[in-house]
């Protein structure tokens, strides 16, 4: 049976269709900046399923009746879909990885917060690991966690004060919770690029033999990789720099 089924509580006054339908575009602005700062073919992927995760976010709280029942599956969907992309975005040099978030997606009609949760789960994984390395990782990772810690908190809360009246209004605080905890992904995402391109440097590659979807053009040394924050990483140099 496909999932979600039925129909979710909220949205039920215009105030509260009115701020989740506002706090749905943020997301589509986001994937829509993360496009412009990406340098692999899977960045730029990762960011646009992140603006279909806003278009169709609006979708869903614009809509009533019947087609709302099928926007709110094509909500969860998105957002699966969009997690499947992030998994292959962090693990590009892993054709394991990719393969196992592309099985994933068989399960995302069927199983949509389940593929979400388990994605979201590498991805800390991940960011953790990462940020040991990283002092710029490392700081993001903190906001991130306090965004996550929030977002659930909201989440679950959503349930507990839908007869007051506040529903709507806590889920759009998890709207802004939720987008603002994937800004913070930023600095990951751009650590993981560059790791990515050093790799293929480092192997002997020369910038004719570079990806041709790169959107930046690649150097002849690691260190001309371009460095966004200026700082160090320890024992490297400027141009290895996370952002």
């Amino acid at each position: 049976m496909l999932q979600p089924a039925g129909e979710a509580l909220g949205d039920s006054t215009w105030h509260e269709r009115t701020a989740n339908v506002l706090t749905s575009l943020p997301f589509l602005a986001l994937g829509w900046r993360m496009h412009s700062r990406r340098l692999t073919p899977e960045g730029r992927h990762h960011a646009r399923s992140m603006m279909a995760v806003g278009v169709a976010a609006t979708l869903y709280h614009a809509s009533s009746g019947a087609a709302r029942r099928w926007a709110r599956k094509l909500d969860y969907w998105t957002i699966a879909y969009s997690s499947s992309a992030m998994v292959k975005c962090l693990f590009a040099d892993s054709a394991a990885a990719r393969r196992a978030a592309n099985v994933s997606l068989a399960a995302v009609p069927f199983r949509p917060f389940a593929v979400s949760a388990a994605h979201a789960l590498v991805m800390q994984g991940e960011f953790a690991r990462q940020a040991a390395h990283s002092k710029a990782v490392r700081s993001d990772l903190k906001r991130h966690y306090a965004a996550a810690a929030l977002g659930m908190g909201a989440f679950f809360a959503e349930d507990l004060v839908q007869d007051t009246g506040f529903g709507g209004l806590v889920h759009a605080a998890w709207h802004c919770l939720a987008c603002y905890g994937c800004y913070t992904m930023d600095s990951l995402i751009a650590h993981k690029e560059r790791l990515h391109l050093q790799r293929h440097l480092r192997r002997g590659g020369a910038p004719g033999d570079a990806p041709k979807q790169l959107r930046r053009p690649l150097h002849s040394s690691a260190s001309s990789l371009p460095s966004y924050s200026g700082g160090k990483l320890a024992g490297g140099s400027p141009g290895l720099a996370s952002p």
